[in-house]
């Protein structure tokens, strides 16, 4: 169950990450995001990021957390980038 929360949270996160920067967030919404927007996605992106970092350090100690976690940001980021590439007006349903 961990293994998924720390995944879904790290999507949400290089999500936000991602819709912080013009160029993403126009291939959503077709639009351009206010200054207060971009600050918004880049702080939910950095704290999702962080909340998963917690969750997977409490799923077990230092060196198999940190290494559980960086295989599953990786798994993330793949999976933000290919729906950026390919389908980037998928996130419009699931992020509002």
């Amino acid at each position: 169950m961990s293994f998924l929360l720390v995944f879904l949270l790290a999507v949400i996160g290089f999500t936000g990450l991602a819709l912080s920067l013009d160029r993403h967030y126009r291939q959503v919404w077709q639009s351009l995001p206010s200054k207060q927007q971009r600050w918004r996605w880049r702080l939910c992106g950095w704290f999702c990021l962080l909340l998963s970092l917690v969750v997977s350090l409490n799923r077990s100690n230092w060196d198999h957390g940190l290494v559980f976690w960086f295989a599953l940001l990786t798994l993330a980021a793949l999976s933000v980038v290919l729906i950026l590439s390919y389908r980037p007006t998928l996130l419009r349903g699931s992020v509002k």
